[in-house]
């Protein structure tokens, strides 16, 4: 029978200043990096212009007697591409620096990344990591990540929305918090229609995560199908086939297992024993494997994790700034402008591919014979979303990737 020999556990905390939190941090980061740079082959680094992997070729540059070798991918559209804030890095460090651009003709190699993963898998990320091993492997055998760091240090949006919510619970009545403002919330997003929907979103979005503690549905909020669509989606075959279930029944024993005192080192735990090795990790293995590329990540170093998790979320999260901690070490290594740009994440210009050059594969694959005979999905619903989407009525963009 397996046994889980290693478990991160969220419960104990440290009490320290926040100096002190940012040198521990720096020095068992800076080991991390150091270990994962033993090598026998040529070694380098995915930069990508974000904090994580910044930090790290920082660090691998501080500690190497040669240029560090960094690779990039950019889009022809300014708003995905990251490359100006990678040259930053390249050239403060002076690092040997490759770069490629990834155009919407990248869909010709989908097939084989299909192909490769065995596997639903619908990280549109998927397509550039490809590109970035294939670049890389090019020069090296060898590749330090910055993965792990948001994971660990609060970096995505959804912990920021129960570092919120905390505070949201903490500081309103009850009848306020739980029955007022969330019915306000819901008639003004109803009010708004397309337009204005900005910060009404991130104060419905607020109502959601403040008027309850901690509950599995709350994943439900990042997902792509929600309960509501995945109803009008499915045939009644397939809900049939289905028996009940439901995305969140493999999360469960996660959530039950989570130690932490408050809801975001509940979210941290889930998103590193979830998110990570089933997304993040998935999609990097599977793209350095199809290029005889080995990528090592160290802020999954064990040390690390264990390290973060004892570090109280109010500081990974102060003033509700994502990854304030390591923000503040980065401020010592890394051009200010990339520390506290908004985040951008590492994917495609999937709305605008899907819009105007994926339109025949999504004909081909989603309504031939051989997917409607699977008996899945509702065609005509499909339909709608593809019709909606083209004519810019919805960005349907992550639902159609799904389905595709």
């Amino acid at each position: 029978m397996p046994e889980c020999y290693w478990f991160l556990s969220f419960a104990a905390k440290e009490s320290k200043t926040e100096v002190e939190f940012i040198e521990k941090i720096e020095t068992i980061l800076l080991s991390a990096v150091k270990r994962r740079m033993v090598s026998d082959v040529p070694l380098g680094a995915f930069l990508s212009g974000g904090i994580d992997s910044s930090l790290v070729v920082a660090m691998m540059a501080t500690v190497s007697d040669f240029p560090v070798k960094t690779f990039s991918i950019g889009y022809k559209d300014e708003h995905f591409d990251e490359l100006k804030y990678a040259r930053m890095v390249a050239e403060k460090y002076s690092t040997d620096h490759h770069e490629f651009i990834v155009a919407p003709d990248a869909i010709g190699i989908l097939p084989e990344i299909v192909w490769s993963y065995g596997e639903p898998f619908s990280d549109s990320s998927q397509i550039p990591t490809y590109y970035v091993a294939k670049m890389t492997r090019q020069k090296v055998t060898v590749a330090l990540s910055g993965d792990g760091g948001d994971e660990a240090f609060g970096g995505y949006g959804l912990a920021r929305a129960h570092y919120m919510g905390y505070y949201y619970r903490k500081y309103l009545p009850s009848y306020l918090g739980n029955t007022l403002l969330p019915s306000v919330a819901d008639a003004l997003v109803t009010m708004a229609g397309k337009r204005g929907r900005g910060l009404i979103s991130k104060i419905k979005t607020l109502t959601e995560y403040g008027k309850g503690e901690f509950c599995d549905t709350f994943y439900l909020l990042m997902d792509v199908f929600g309960f509501e669509l995945r109803d009008s989606l499915y045939t009644a075959e397939f809900k049939h086939q289905l028996s009940g279930h439901t995305p969140i029944d493999p999360l469960k024993k996660c959530i039950s297992d989570a130690d932490g005192t408050n809801e975001v080192d509940k979210w941290l735990y889930i998103d590193i024993k979830n998110y990570l090795p089933n997304d993040i990790l998935t999609k990097v293995d599977v793209a350095t494997m199809m290029n005889s590329l080995e990528a090592r990540s160290p802020f999954l170093d064990y040390q690390l994790l264990e390290y973060a998790a004892r570090i109280p979320s109010k500081l990974k999260l102060k003033f509700g700034i994502q990854k304030y901690l390591l923000k503040k070490l980065a401020e010592k290594l890394i051009p200010h402008d990339i520390i506290y740009r908004p985040k951008q994440g590492f994917s495609i210009p999937l709305r605008s591919w899907i819009m105007d050059n994926f339109k025949l594969l999504i004909e081909a694959i989603l309504f031939s014979d051989r997917a409607l005979k699977r008996g899945y999905f509702k065609v005509d619903f499909v339909r709608r979303l593809a019709e909606e989407h083209s004519s810019g009525k919805h960005d349907h963009s992550q639902r159609i990737w799904a389905l595709l």
